[in-house]
């Protein structure tokens, strides 16, 4: 090939690479990502893993068609899930995690507010720390291992006062506090029945009154005290007073 020719094929050479070049400007390859110079724009996928130098997630984000919103997962230095943030129906949560990778304590959000989840190694919620029906008041709940609640702490919903619940292993009211804008009351539950059978109550205009029954929540005894002074009364099966004092 003699020299004309190999000029020729010099400038048909660059006239081809430079046409690469501005296709290449023009046209970018379709990555989902922008970049100038070493930063990176907006970068569009369903899936990003980050990880360290030697190739162990550290942070994961992605999306669940069954999940209304994306999910992050952040990992400790063994790979092991430590914190999560997705999204609910009713809003955000976060799942706090053990050295296992078990959900420990979750933030979320439901309908009536905000509620704080303590859970045991087998993820069953242990306390429940939120708001109380429609948003009125706060709440505590307090479970066994099995899920079965064995106290709870609230607000009425009138918002008038507050209440304590305590339950026995088979989830069964056994006992209960309650303060209302009327006077408060403390209550001994039939565990078999439910029924109140004992039952102390405090009124502002009134007194004091402790009233016992048997398992038919018949009264039994009653001692009440109001503008007179104090009266202690014995009751039959048709709730009759039978007896008192004075």
């Amino acid at each position: 090939m003699n020299f004309t020719y190999k000029l020729i094929y010099i400038a048909l050479g660059g006239v081809l690479m430079l046409i690469g070049m501005m296709t290449a400007t023009t046209f970018p390859p379709n990555l989902g990502a922008q970049r100038s110079g070493d930063t990176f724009g907006k970068i569009t996928c369903t899936e990003l893993e980050i990880v360290d130098e030697n190739g162990q997630t550290g942070i994961r984000l992605y999306t669940k068609k069954q999940i209304p919103g994306g999910i992050v997962w952040i990992y400790d230095e063994s790979g092991t899930q430590a914190i999560g943030l997705g999204v609910t129906k009713d809003g955000g949560a976060i799942d706090v995690c053990d050295k296992s990778g078990d959900v420990a304590v979750s933030l979320g959000v439901t309908e009536d507010g905000g509620t704080v989840q303590a859970y045991d190694q087998a993820e069953w919620p242990l306390a429940v720390l939120g708001a109380a029906e429609n948003g009125n008041a706060g709440a505590v709940a307090v479970h066994d291992k099995s899920g079965k609640i064995l106290a709870a702490i609230g607000g009425n919903k009138d918002s008038s006062g507050g209440q304590m619940s305590v339950f026995d292993e088979a989830g069964r009211r056994v006992a209960g506090l309650l303060s209302t804008q009327y006077g408060s009351t403390v209550s001994v539950y039939d565990s078999e029945t439910g029924k109140r059978i004992v039952g102390m109550d405090a009124s502002p205009e009134d007194g004091g009154s402790i009233v016992i029954s048997d398992k038919a929540r018949t009264a039994a005894i009653g001692m009440s005290v109001d503008k007179d002074g104090g009266r202690v009364e014995v009751f039959d099966e048709a709730s009759k007073v039978i007896a008192s004092l004075p």
